[in-house]
């Protein structure tokens, strides 16, 4: 197969444009348009921090793995809630003066980062879907997630995210830490929970209601066991 020949003209981006459209076809891969949803809870308010995960409809490319960062300021992990793709390399460095104990008993990835200062390591990879809660050994109130997944998208402070239409997946699921006790559920879009469109947006109503006074999705204080030291 010839390769594309890249020059300045408008002519020549065409060609380009052409041939990778053509390329992708061959390889059976769908790249489907995207449009806005908002994330509401049951009081209409907007759901930072939410995950809209699908399967499409057609062979598409999964989001390409990437390094990310989960620290911890403040005795808090920061981000509480960061959504990597599958196969992603999470850092964990401590910018507090203190030291931590991180740790996760979930399914997806179970590890122990024994106490630390600066940063320990090497990276950690995540190369299992699921969702991770994080806790710290020393700091009951610490509390963190990591969303592992291919198809998916998350929600900014306004509860909006971008994804494909609800017609171009096979299902979909959404999940929030506050969704479950334990922070794993994913719910999935079904009868009682379907995008509805309003002003040209799909809404997502989920079955929580967030604080008043803040949209700060970590839990009260952290459930799981802590290691013994």
């Amino acid at each position: 197969m010839r390769q594309p020949v890249i020059t300045t003209s408008r002519r020549g981006f065409a060609r380009i444009a052409v041939c990778l459209t053509t390329l992708a076809a061959q390889a059976g891969v769908a790249q489907a348009e995207t449009v806005e949803y908002r994330l509401l809870d049951e009081q209409g308010r907007p759901v930072p921090e939410a995950v809209l995960e699908w399967e499409p409809l057609a062979a598409a490319e999964p989001v390409p793995a990437r390094d990310a960062i989960m620290d911890q300021v403040n005795r808090q992990f920061s981000p509480v809630v960061l959504a990597i793709p599958l196969g992603s390399s999470v850092s964990f460095p401590n910018n507090d003066n203190i030291r931590h104990h991180v740790y996760s008993f979930s399914p997806a990835k179970a590890f122990e980062l024994k106490l630390y200062a600066d940063t320990p390591g090497e990276p950690l990879v995540f190369d299992q879907p699921g969702v991770v809660v994080l806790g710290c050994n020393i700091h009951d109130n610490m509390v963190g997630y990591i969303y592992v997944g291919q198809h998916f998208s998350s929600s900014d402070e306004q509860g909006r995210l971008q994804a494909p239409a609800p017609e171009d997946w096979q299902q979909a699921w959404v999940w929030h830490p506050r969704l479950s006790p334990d922070g794993h559920q994913r719910l999935p879009l079904s009868d009682k929970l379907l995008p509805s469109q309003a002003d040209g947006t799909w809404q997502i109503r989920l079955p929580l209601t967030l604080p008043a006074e803040k949209t700060d999705s970590v839990p009260p204080k952290n459930r799981f066991n802590r290691f013994v030291q």
